[in-house]
């Protein structure tokens, strides 16, 4: 397998000659370039699109002239429980045309993305390997394809034969994390990948924390099982039984049935110190949710990267995770604490230790942010910031 990686702390020769692998797959290394960004972008709710926003932001504040087009079906029902904007919901300069499962929508992208001098795109989920697939092998566009998971969360048939059929033939990859990295070298066995570390998808001023006791533990995003909302109950509860006065506020829209989170709850007599939000968390409330806690816990079972620890971080919000995927690399040291995965007691032990640090991990949090420019100097192949 030949493959080149570039991660943050690489040494400088090394640095050098991954870029220059990345520049012989079709870099734009200076000047304003056409590009097309394919992939999701608000309002479809997510990560990802709020990632999307932020790199079109970026990329256009470079200089480039950024044409978007989105999905006006992503998913079929079955992989996504969530409300899917109807297209005239998007903004006169985003095209909502692709569709999953319609053919005709992909030759559309694909003869457009000819004018381009490059082709930015999202992978999210390996049911779109057909209409990526013909998008960047039909086009002969150069196209970088940002990877946040190479494969899916839950299981999903082939999903590493899907994978490989649709960013085979992409130029050069970016990803968030070193093990993401390493993955799509096992999966494609023949790749450049970039790695640029993920920023926060938007701005949240830092303030000061709310008064202690009671420490208040946030856990956002959407509810999923492989995120571990059963570990943090558990968590909490064995904080109490430590003597440490703890709240967690779970806010998020549940892919699982609340009910079963809320039996969890009562069973261990926490019922007074759980506050449930089951509904998506847009910015405004996210912001606030955040700034009106002490410490954001994820403690995934698997996973690649979360979105919201450099949201946190950046608001100078200390984070407890558990060290499956990129996670760990995304808690900086002094900025929290990890644990394994799976484990209550060694979750409450972390989050235990983020408490007695807090002081600390407050101030490395506030200066551990990265930004979003060098993700836009990675899609472009340019100099790093």
């Amino acid at each position: 397998m030949e493959r080149s990686v570039t991660e943050p702390g690489t040494a400088p020769e090394q640095r050098s000659e991954q870029r220059s692998a990345t520049r012989r797959s079709g870099g734009l290394s200076s000047g304003s370039v056409k590009l097309l960004y394919v992939g999701p972008v608000p309002p479809i709710e997510g990560g990802i699109a709020q990632h999307g926003a932020r790199l079109i932001e970026a990329l256009r504040a470079r200089g480039h002239e950024v044409t978007v087009v989105t999905w006006g079906t992503q998913y079929p029902r079955l992989l996504y429980p969530g409300e899917q904007p109807r297209r005239g919901a998007f903004s006169s300069e985003v095209e909502p045309i692709l569709s999953w499962y319609n053919p005709l929508s992909w030759i559309r992208v694909m003869r457009r993305a000819r004018s381009f001098d490059r082709v930015i795109l999202q992978w999210v989920h390996p049911i779109q390997a057909l209409p990526v697939a013909a998008i960047v092998r039909g086009s002969a566009t150069p196209t970088v394809a940002i990877v946040h998971n190479a494969q899916p969360h839950e299981p999903f048939p082939l999903a590493s034969s899907f994978t490989r059929l649709a960013l085979r033939k992409a130029s050069f990859l970016v990803t968030h994390a070193v093990h993401q990295a390493e993955r799509l070298g096992e999966i494609l066995r023949r790749v450049d990948v970039d790695v640029a570390p993920h920023p926060p998808n938007f701005t949240i001023e830092p303030v000061e924390p709310p008064p202690t006791p009671p420490w208040r533990l946030l856990f956002a995003g959407y509810i999923r099982a492989y995120k571990g909302p059963d570990v943090a109950i558990e968590a909490l509860g064995l904080l109490r039984e430590r003597g440490i006065e703890a709240e967690l506020t779970m806010l998020g829209s549940f892919w699982d049935p609340e009910a079963k989170y809320r039996t969890l709850i009562e069973r261990l007599g926490l019922a007074d110190r759980v506050t449930i939000v089951n509904q998506y968390a847009p910015e405004e409330v996210l912001s606030a949710a955040i700034q009106s806690h002490h410490i954001l816990v994820a403690p995934y079972r698997a996973g690649t990267q979360s979105g919201l620890i450099p949201l946190a971080l950046s608001a100078g919000r200390p984070v407890t995770a558990t060290s499956v995927g990129g996670l760990a690399a995304q808690v900086p040291a002094g900025g929290g604490h990890t644990a394994p995965p799976g484990d209550p007691a060694a979750f409450a032990t972390a989050v235990a230790a983020t408490i007695d640090d807090y002081a600390t991990a407050q101030r490395v949090a506030r200066e551990a942010a990265p930004t979003w420019d060098t993700v836009a100097a990675a899609v472009t192949g340019g100099p790093q910031p």
